[in-house]
């Protein structure tokens, strides 16, 4: 079971997973840069933990792009670098219980 680069491939759309970009480490709020996710037509959605509001907010490239609201750091870092699948990880847990 490997990481994906999401560059090279998609996930399936539809499916959860698990998702990482460097851009999402935050000390606080998200030490890894780790997030639940998935690819739909429009693009990859994943929460976004917003500090300013302390909430969690979808984040998409149709939710984005064109609201102000959202730096252009936020919007050039929506989709993941690296992702893997969901189900991989908890059938690998059912294993090992």
């Amino acid at each position: 079971m490997k990481w994906k680069n999401y560059n090279e491939i998609k996930p399936p759309h539809g499916i959860e997973i698990l998702a990482h970009n460097p851009m999402w480490i935050d000390e606080d709020y998200n030490p890894k840069g780790i997030r639940i996710g998935f690819e739909y037509a429009e693009g990859f959605v994943s929460a976004h933990y917003w500090n300013y509001q302390d909430c969690y907010m979808t984040i998409s490239h149709t939710e984005c792009d064109d609201n102000e609201c959202y730096s252009d750091e936020i919007k050039n870092s929506i989709e993941p670098t690296l992702w893997i699948e969901l189900d991989s990880l908890t059938s690998l847990l059912k294993v090992n219980e």
